[in-house]
């Protein structure tokens, strides 16, 4: 999985000895690099942040520094601040807060042990979380998602993704002499209805879309999945499956705001994502029944090749995922600007002949009637742990 990443702006007193501060803090930067891509830059570069920032406290004597920065920075709505406490940060942290405060700045104070400020830090919301992903749209959004349009200008323009449009045909030639992949594990998997025809038409795709995804540099992306049925005869649930694996969140049938929740759920969650149909809500006892025919080849502990549900071919994946707390959300709108989420319980894998592959029954903490009287659209995602906390952070501070 990929290390979110964690800009910290520092703020050092050139009263304080450089190499004193460097060894005071040399435990919390090496435990944050090892849960982020840590880059640490001048004060002087926050004008460049936008909204959201977090600046590193590295010493006392740093709050007029910090009030002369923020000041040139006029962009700056929300600041976290930083503090291990050593160098005197803590108290330079307290005094700036209160200034900040005073120009209706949003600020908190991250405070504690390095795990303490790791665990803070990973539920900082913003819409930074998302600035410059590269979000590839091979085909268009299928037919029948007719509520998941979005304006792609202005999710761009608010969230900082780079939506890149590319051709279905493109994949398809790709495929034409495309080597099967090499997906790592396949061979032990047990396999029901594909045969070895079959495969090799799913890895060959497969090895299409990597390389599709190398040529454009992308971070995540959705395919229109369906229209590759009738031209190669094989479906893009395992190459979808293989992609996810990889770290690159990857959706089907062209839904956007599927795809968009996912990639929020892996940077600011760590999470990998299922994306499924609700196929079964039952109001009595508060739970919903959630299936497709792909999911991330390493998010559950036994899979299972089948055929693809509605088409009968290709190769899908029946995942059988671990009974236990789990989280059902969904981000959605034209500006992105609704959300869904809530925890739940995973009871059981269900097997039912006329759902997708992948079943879950999951008995969710918020009233399933919102399926019913006013869902946001048709597919959602579910992961695995309970992440409400970090993701509606997120979405507090970026839906407003």
């Amino acid at each position: 999985m990929n290390k979110p990443s964690l800009k910290l702006y520092q703020a050092v007193s050139a009263l304080h000895d450089a190499g004193a501060v460097e060894v005071a803090h040399a435990n919390l930067i090496e435990a944050l690099k090892e849960s982020f891509e840590v880059e640490i830059l001048p004060l002087t570069d926050i004008a460049r942040a936008g909204e959201t920032a977090v600046i590193f406290m590295a010493s006392g004597g740093v709050e007029e520094t910090v009030r002369d920065a923020v000041l040139a920075s006029p962009a700056i709505q929300r600041l976290y601040l930083l503090a291990d406490g050593l160098q005197n940060s803590l108290a330079a942290s307290l005094e700036t807060a209160a200034w900040l405060k005073t120009r209706n700045i949003e600020v908190r104070i991250i405070h504690g042990t390095p795990s303490m400020i790791i665990k803070e830090l990973r539920m900082l919301p913003g819409a930074d979380a998302l600035r410059v992903s590269r979000v590839g749209l091979i085909g268009d959004a299928s037919g029948w998602l007719i509520s998941s349009e979005i304006d792609f200008d202005a999710v761009s323009s608010t969230f900082g993704i780079e939506f890149i449009r590319i051709p279905l045909t493109e994949v398809i030639e790709e495929y034409a002499t495309a080597e099967p992949a090499k997906v790592k594990g396949l061979g032990g998997l047990v396999r029901v209805e594909p045969s070895e025809e079959d495969l090799e038409k799913a890895l060959r795709l497969t090895s299409a879309i990597e390389t599709i995804v190398k040529r454009y540099s992308l971070d995540a992306f959705t395919l229109k999945c369906f229209d590759l049925l009738e031209p190669l005869g094989t479906t893009g649930c395992l190459a979808l499956a293989h992609m996810n694996a990889k770290g690159i969140p990857a959706g089907c049938e062209g839904d956007v705001p599927s795809l968009l929740t996912m990639l929020l759920s892996q940077n600011v969650a760590g999470a990998k994502a299922f994306m499924a149909n609700p196929s079964g809500i039952d109001v009595e006892n508060n739970e919903i029944i959630l299936a497709h025919c792909t999911l991330p080849l390493n998010m559950a502990p036994i899979n299972i090749l089948r055929s693809h549900f509605e088409s009968g071919i290709g190769v899908a994946i029946q995942g059988v995922l671990p009974l236990g707390e789990v989280t059902v959300v969904k981000w959605w709108g034209r500006e992105m600007k609704d959300y869904f989420i809530s925890r739940g319980q995973l009871i059981e894998n269900t097997d039912n002949p006329s759902m997708c592959r992948t079943q879950v029954k999951i008995r969710l903490d918020e009233n399933v009637d919102y399926f019913l009287t006013r869902p946001l659209g048709n597919h959602h995602i579910v992961l695995l742990g309970d992440h409400t906390e970090r993701l509606r952070r997120f979405f507090e501070a970026a839906t407003n």
